[in-house]
Order: C-alpha cells, then sequence, then structure tokens
C-alpha cells in the first residue's frame, strides 16, 4: 500500500473491534477518550493515544488492528495506515487536511445499528438504506466457531445468496451500498451490530 489510508473505528464499550487493513505504520489522528488499547494482528494489547504514530519492526507488516475499549464508555478512533511513519510535514498536513475535510463532509455521518442476536434463522439487521457510502458490521465473538453469513434479504443461507461472511470477533465493510442487510449464523446464536456512514 503506497497511499496512507484513514479509517474512523467505532468500538463498542468494552468491546473489540478488528480493522482489516494492511501496512506497516499506524498514526492515530484522534481519539474520543484519552487512550485505546490496540494490537497488531495476534500481538499482545498496547495503549495508544492520539498524536502517536506506531510502527512495526522495519522488516516486519501488519494485516489488521484490533481495537479494545477497556474503559466501558466505547469510543471512535480515527487512523492513518501506510507503509512509512506519518511526520508533521507539509506533506501529512495536506494529508490530514483532507482527511478532515472528508470526515466533516455531508455524507459521513455515523449510524449505530442496533445490536441483534442471530441463529440459524435469517434476521434483518439493518432496514433499508439508500447510497451508504459504508456498512460495517461486527461479529461480535461470544461462544462462535462459526462464520456470520450476510446477505440482501431473508434468503440468505449459510450457501446462497451472500454478502459476505465473517469469523467471530470479525468486521465486514460494504461499499456504497444500498438495501436491506440480513444475517445467518452457522452456529448457535450470536450476535451482530456495526454502523452505516
Amino acid at each position: 500500500m503506497k497511499t496512507p489510508r484513514h479509517e474512523t473505528v467505532v468500538i463498542p464499550a468494552s468491546q473489540e473491534i478488528a480493522l482489516p487493513i494492511n501496512g506497516r505504520y499506524m498514526f492515530i489522528y484522534s481519539c474520543t477518550i484519552s487512550s485505546i488499547q490496540f494490537a497488531f494482528d495476534e500481538d499482545s494489547f498496547t495503549t495508544g493515544i492520539a498524536g502517536q504514530g506506531y510502527p512495526t519492526g522495519p522488516d516486519d507488516s501488519f494485516d489488521r488492528v484490533r481495537f479494545k475499549d477497556i474503559a466501558g464508555a466505547g469510543a471512535t478512533v480515527v487512523v492513518i495506515v501506510s507503509d512509512a511513519p506519518v511526520r508533521g510535514d507539509s506533506n501529512v498536513s495536506s494529508v490530514l487536511n483532507s482527511i478532515l475535510n472528508e470526515l466533516t463532509g455531508a455524507n459521513n455521518d455515523l449510524t449505530e445499528i442496533t445490536r441483534r442476536a442471530v441463529g440459524l434463522t435469517a434476521v434483518k439487521v439493518l432496514d433499508a438504506v439508500a447510497n451508504a457510502r459504508r456498512i460495517n458490521l461486527l461479529y461480535e465473538y461470544a461462544t462462535g466457531t462459526d462464520y456470520m453469513y450476510f446477505g440482501k434479504a431473508n434468503t440468505v443461507t449459510i450457501t446462497a445468496n451472500n454478502l459476505g461472511q465473517i469469523l467471530p470477533g470479525g468486521s465486514l465493510t460494504i461499499q456504497n451500498y444500498s438495501g436491506e442487510v440480513w444475517a445467518i449464523s452457522g452456529a448457535a446464536t450470536q450476535y451482530v451490530g456495526g454502523y452505516t456512514e
């Protein structure tokens, strides 16, 4: 990845969220609480604060970043992920200003998707939306060992009409979406939530 990417991550109270993104460096641009726990891939959690950058080793990279709220209040974190350190020079300032303009744009309000119990029968997890810029579905890890499957209608099954599937504790991002979202679990009752943007 040569172009830095920014992501907004909403972490529910006392929960863990995984952001599937590849990089070598993460800069925490902002956080709604004083600090947040994060980890690259399967590493141990560490504390991160807004305005600080966090690299991997010189010959290392990550494929996802896990965030955890231990304060019990929930948090929203904006991060910049890149292959090289992000510093306060003029190039970075222009990147940050571009991100700020996007974050304050007309089509960037976050709306929470209410947490729903999902079992072996399809359940609607999101009412119809029109032109959602992004939908992020979060599969809350309980005792699940099987995938959660998502579709546009109640005809979604574990083998048909899937928009995507995720493992327990994972997330699925759908870009530029219109319609409903339904889910079905491959195992006993699990929980799904998330947000639309």
